[in-house]
């Protein structure tokens, strides 16, 4: 019917006349033919009507639509993403690829091409590259630039067509590598050595001084504003067999620092054979010197190092490095030798098939899919560079295998039965599969002593639980229906069984030593900052802190590893534990009214001991400590938990034996905000001059929703309209330049920056911070009589509003403010006087978000309007599932009628 219906709109001059009736007469299905039969009738005469039947025979021509036209197109592109990484090796790109796959960051990628140093990313649209360039900046340390060039423009309608590009250069830097930091860098990272290793690769890069455990980040404006190279990679690695190792105690994380004693591997075995004497006698590496020399280092390997294993490490004594800093170091500062890490060469000797494999990025043509199992983009060039690639991907798995924090950041999936056997029958080529092990060709043990060698028992084998199904292989239909419903049964066993990996803002502190104290507890390092509650089990050295970010509970985390967390000579064991989101209520109080759970008295006489106070102020909560200023004027009383200062903030204030003595807050918002702020002539406001006078400042937001920077939070602070002039105030500096730099204005609007700086206040970078926006979502409402009308009388005395919308079937409701601070003021009047909002009885209001937004920030926790005495609360709605979600398809006309 539907196609019944193209068929004859296509036909003009029907209007004229009345169809009574059509339908297909058949032809053969490859014709490319549709006839129809058409009866249509017209009054030709007073009482005459005229009746005609007619056959039409329509031509069906394929075509495409202008997305999917230029998808086909070679070289048509709108966007593209320069990523380069000046090194010798590929292992960089390897890695990355993975991160991309996992993320699905490379949904919106048109195609991908490998270049020298590289790849570049294509893409249709600017927004897509402009996600691209905020994923690379938050997986790895990089700078990046921007260019666009004018492809054509239109001066009657002011509009102009360009191709858009973005540079983004990877920091020199990889895992294993050996650098030495300038010392004047060196001094600003807390007087470390210069002379370190790469330990870890993120959004910035991890230092370690093996002779010392002091770890340093350096993040990636810090090295480029003082860049540095690496002295060594791994290609310079040297295999050294370890013959004592003395642990002395000193740990951090997962590093114990030891005394080694090592040699050259092979040094003290003699390679005698048939026909030579004892003068022909002579070691296996080359005649030098330092072949059976034992050298003695420090290393941070000291938990995995046994004697007899072997390690790669650096042989400085016999390197030369061109560096002026090497250069400048003291000869005593320099050790011979810096082990890296732990190698198995027995079991690598033994060739066995990896029971996993990876998925790669599959956008070339006579590649299916989005992804393959092939090598994927990185090296795809062949030629010259093509063996180096493969000994770079081989050794790229083996970080994989042996680095158990790296494989977490990438999906494994597992190797078929088949896959595993191709490495077994088969024989050593120049290209072999990803999940097979490279047999070293130069073996200077005979295959029958190669045999007699045992394998390395601690060798890092891959269990089958950290394994997952290759989905993309499947069938849907017979067996592969039940196949697929086996593995997913079987991924959501181990995904109940793993931690919990979406961002939790909670710590378990165990192994507490008996006569602890949370003062005391919260005075170390990385564990203080503004937190919500503390929860102490009775009977139990467990404390659970709840804190108001996030961030704050992996720097706690991240201070457990390195061993800062120490109390009374007793190690503190810290976990991620889950609890609930952050409460709205809360997020108001802090942006409003600088709440914490520490509160600021002046005391009244009867109140002046601390037994009194203490009497006094439990009847709001339990209290962390309390102390009082000599002379018993002032006091300060921190609670467990913030809402219960809330609870006395708001009652002392009016009981009347608290009459004329102040109460307030001890404000720590400041630890909110970033460490480095923006400075104080950064430019926070965009002006936008001369729109169209059909242009509403409802429409001018849903213009630009698109092309906000999203990615931290809500970006506007403030937006007003007058006349035909916006205002836009962001977040930061950041945000209006991104802002400033994306937007391009079309029929005759002009954007510029204002001519005072307006920044925005304490209060609104806090609310942002903590994940609160302008648009105030209700939901689960059951009175009918909720409409615009209504909304715009209930919560315009907070603030502008910029639009209201209602969605009834499904029982919502969206309120849009000028300010970010009115739907705080909202939620914090709903907490103090919810029987003023009786109509909305039984309802959850939040914070509406942007769908942009995703997972950046961790959900909060409605406030829900209690039912008044006699009034039943709406039961859940059954129609749809609630999502605070600002939906993209609001009726703008309605809601901009109402908002006027």
């Amino acid at each position: 019917m539907e196609l019944l219906a193209i068929c004859i709109k296509k036909l003009k001059g029907l209007n004229k006349v009345r169809l009574t009736e059509a339908h297909f007469i058949w032809t053969e299905p490859h014709s490319k033919r549709l006839r129809v039969s058409l009866t249509i009738q017209k009054e030709v005469l007073t009482n005459t009507i005229l009746e005609q039947t007619f056959e039409i025979e329509y031509l069906v021509q394929y075509g495409q639509c202008p997305d999917c036209t230029r998808l086909a197109a070679k070289n048509t592109w709108k966007a593209l993403v320069q990523v380069r990484q000046k090194v010798s090796h590929k292992r960089t790109f390897l890695f990355l690829e993975q991160l991309i796959l996992k993320h699905s960051a490379q949904k919106d990628t048109i195609s991908v091409k490998e270049v020298k140093d590289g790849l570049d990313f294509f893409y249709s649209q600017r927004s897509h590259a402009i996600k691209m360039v905020e994923f690379l900046n938050s997986v790895v340390p990089v700078r990046s630039k921007s260019s666009e060039q004018l492809l054509s423009s239109d001066t009657h309608s002011n509009t102009a067509n360009y191709k858009f590009t973005y540079s983004v250069e990877i920091i020199p830097l990889c895992k294993d590598d050996l650098v030495c930091i300038p010392p004047k860098l060196a001094r600003q990272l807390g007087n470390i050595s210069p002379l370190t290793l790469c330990a870890r690769i993120g959004n910035s890069v991890q230092l370690i001084d093996p002779a010392t455990l002091q770890i340093a980040e350096v993040t990636s404006p810090v090295y480029w504003r003082a860049p540095f190279d690496s002295l060594a990679t791994v290609s310079d690695l040297v295999e050294f067999t370890v013959l004592d190792i003395d642990p002395d105690g000193r740990t951090r994380g997962k590093h114990i620092l030891a005394d080694a004693q090592v040699a050259l591997a092979g040094a003290f075995r003699s390679s005698r054979g048939a026909g030579k004497n004892d003068d022909e006698e002579m070691m296996d590496y080359e005649s030098s010197g330092n072949t059976n020399q034992i050298f003695h280092t420090r290393t941070h390997l000291g938990a995995i190092l046994q004697p007899g294993d072997t390690a790669l490490g650096y042989f400085l004594t016999n390197s030369n490095y061109n560096s002026d800093d090497f250069a400048s170091l003291p000869a005593d500062r320099i050790p011979d030798i810096i082990l890296v890490k732990k190698t198995y060469p027995n079991r690598r000797k033994k060739n066995k098939p990896r029971n996993w494999k990876l998925r790669s990025i599959g956008k070339e043509e006579g590649e299916e899919g989005e992804t393959g199992g092939g090598r994927g983009v990185v090296g795809r060039m062949g030629g010259r560079d093509q063996k180096k690639v493969e000994e770079d991907y081989e050794l790229f798995l083996r970080d994989l295998e042996e680095d158990e924090e790296m494989r977490g950041a990438v999906n494994l999936y597992k190797a078929s039965s088949s896959d595993v056997k191709m490495k077994t029958d088969g024989k050593k080529g120049p290209r072999q599969p990803q999940y097979a092990m490279d047999v070293d060709e130069k073996s200077a043990v005979p295959e029958a002593e190669d045999e007699k060698e045992e394998e390395e028992a601690d060798f890092p084998d891959i269990k089958l639980d950290e394994l997952l199904e290759d989905f993309d292989e499947m069938t849907l239909g017979g067996d592969g229906e039940e196949t697929s419903t086996r593995c997913l049964a079987g991924l959501a066993r181990r995904m109940a069984t793993e931690a919990p990996r979406s961002p939790t803002r909670a710590v378990l502190v165990k192994n507490l030593p008996p006569a602890f104290s949370v003062s005391k507890l919260l005075a170390l390092k990385g564990v203080g900052g503004p937190i919500e509650s503390i929860v102490m089990p009775p009977e139990s050295n467990e404390v659970k802190i709840l804190y108001v970010q996030t961030g704050r509970a992996t720097g706690v985390i991240k201070a457990g590893e390195e061993g800062a967390l120490v109390m009374d000579g007793q190690t503190l064991d810290v976990n991620l534990t889950r609890t609930e989101a952050l409460p709205v209520e809360v997020v108001a109080a802090i942006a409003l009214k600088s709440a914490s759970r520490k509160i600021g008295l002046q005391v009244p006489e009867q109140f002046k001991t601390e037994t009194a106070l203490e009497a006094e102020m439990k009847r709001f909560g339990e209290i962390e400590r309390i102390w009082i200023e000599q002379g018993g004027n002032k006091a300060t009383v921190t609670f467990l938990n913030i809402k219960d200062a809330l609870k006395a903030h708001k009652a002392l204030r009016v009981e009347k034996a608290w009459e004329a003595h102040p109460v307030h807050f001890m404000s720590d918002r400041m630890q909110l905000l970033p460490k480095k702020a923006d400075s104080k002539d950064g430019r926070h406001s965009v002006l936008l001059q001369n729109l169209p006078f059909d242009i509403t400042l409802p429409r001018l937001l849903t213009s630009l929703r698109g092309i906000l920077p999203w990615s931290n939070g809500e970006p506007l602070m403030y937006v007003s309209m007058m006349e035909n002039n916006a205002f836009l105030k962001f977040r930061n500096s950041t945000c209006s330049e991104m802002f400033y730099n994306t937007y391009k204005p079309t029929r005759r609007i002009q954007k510029s920056w204002p001519k005072n700086n307006h920044s925005p206040t304490l209060s609104q970078v806090t609310a942002s911070k903590l994940g609160a926006t302008r648009t105030l979502f209700i939901r689960d409402f059951n009175d009918p009589r909720i409409n615009h009308e209504r909304l715009h009388k209930d919560f315009n005395k907070f603030g502008a509003i910029v639009r209201a919308y209602v969605d009834v079937p499904n029982r919502r409701a969206w309120v849009e403010f000028v300010d970010i601070l009115s739907p705080c003021k909202a939620i914090r009047n709903i907490q103090e006087n919810s029987h003023d909002y009786s109509i909305y009885a039984g309802a959850r209001v939040e914070f509406a978000y942007h769908h942009q937004l995703g997972q950046m920030h961790a959900p909060l926790r409605p406030i829900k309007i209690p039912a008044v005495d006699g009034q039943k609360a709406s039961p859940p709605p059954v129609t749809e599932s609630a999502s605070p979600i600002i939906p993209e398809s609001q009726n703008v006309d309605t809601a901009a009628e109402a908002s006027q």
